[in-house]
């Protein structure tokens, strides 16, 4: 869902695509391309989307390239290559990262990269 609760991330069946819909009139406001969110893993792909604000969508495809989209365009505002890109399945990359203890110092600025 996103922030305000009126869009929300969908699966079109058919077209083998991920969209974002209406809450309250269920229209399609965007189709996801499969080559960025792959709906032969859906549980993957999930875990490496967030939404940002009502408009914006943050999305991390196979390769580790975050990629932030607008939804009423769908164009792509920026990308990042996303360091530290191997996390253990089922994990959601951005709020379930794993701990890193204290005096692993390395680590901890390497995330922070």
């Amino acid at each position: 869902m996103s922030p305000d609760f009126t869009c929300y991330l969908d699966i079109d069946q058919q077209k083998g695509l991920f969209t974002i819909r209406d809450t309250f009139t269920q229209r399609v406001k965007c189709e996801i391309p499969q080559w960025l969110m792959n709906i032969n893993e859906i549980s993957e792909a999930v875990h490496r989307f967030r939404w940002v604000d009502n408009r914006t969508i943050k999305v991390i495809n196979n390769e580790g390239f975050e990629r932030v989209f607008d939804i009423e365009t769908m164009s792509e505002n920026c990308f990042n290559a996303v360091p530290l890109f191997q996390y253990p399945k089922g994990y959601h990359y951005y709020f379930d990262k794993p701990i890193l203890q204290l005096q692993n110092v390395g680590d901890r600025l390497l995330r922070k990269y």
